[in-house]
Parts: C-alpha cells; structure tokens; sequence
C-alpha cells in the first residue's frame, strides 16, 4: 500500500472521556478501536510505531494543565 509521510488517510476524530475502546494486537500490529461497530475509527499502528506513538500521547499529556499548553 502506497503511504505518504507513513499513513493512508487524513482524517481526525474528537474522543471525549466516555468513548468505548477496545485493542487488540494481530501479528505485528496494534489494532485500537474508537467507538461502536455501528461507529468506529479504528487506527493500526505496527509493532514498531507503537513506541513512537505512545511517547507522543506521554508528552501531550504532560502538557495538559502546563503553561506551554496555556493552562494555569
């Protein structure tokens, strides 16, 4: 599959606090899953990315309530 930059689709989502989600891992892949069957987004990320990924969630974390994320 053709990617550009490392993904396939340009898209976003908002997930608030109540969004059901689900993993589960197949071969070489992270599969997460946002949402219903009857309304998903459903992201994989491969067993290499995963570390990437979770750095990035671990650093936008530690900006929530910070002056660099404009809290107080």
């Amino acid at each position: 599959m053709f990617t550009q930059h490392g993904i396939a689709v340009d898209a976003w989502v908002r997930i608030e606090p109540d969004c059901p989600m689900r993993h589960q891992v197949v071969a070489d892949e992270l599969q997460i899953e946002f949402g219903t069957r009857m309304g998903a987004l459903s992201l994989v990320v491969t067993d290499e990315a995963v570390e990437k990924l979770v750095a990035v969630l671990s650093k936008a974390q530690a900006q929530f309530g910070s002056e660099e994320a404009g809290g107080s």
